[in-house]
């Protein structure tokens, strides 16, 4: 189950986001409720790492991950019981 991203983003600011996204989407597998959000507050983190001065690909990914992860908590694991399971299908 992956989300779609565009294979050509048209700016170097969208493919970081793009790339910090891959690695997030683990973190929310078993919390499909709150991708969306999760993918707002990436966006808001990156801009607010730019905005501090930080220019650096892997830094920016770094970080912005990070701080990302830390705003959820840990992932509860795929086999967890207790995890409310999306049910619709689109």
């Amino acid at each position: 189950m992956r989300t779609v991203v565009p294979v050509a983003p048209s700016s170097p600011v969208a493919q970081i986001e793009a790339e910090a996204w891959v690695v997030l989407e683990m973190h929310f597998l078993s919390r499909p409720y709150l991708r969306a959000e999760a993918r707002a507050r990436l966006a808001e983190c990156l801009a607010n790492l730019r905005a501090e001065g930080i220019v650096d690909a892997r830094e920016l990914k770094d970080r912005a991950c990070r701080q990302v992860q830390m705003m959820y908590g840990p992932a509860p694991a795929l086999n967890d019981d207790t995890v409310p399971v999306a049910t619709h299908v689109a």
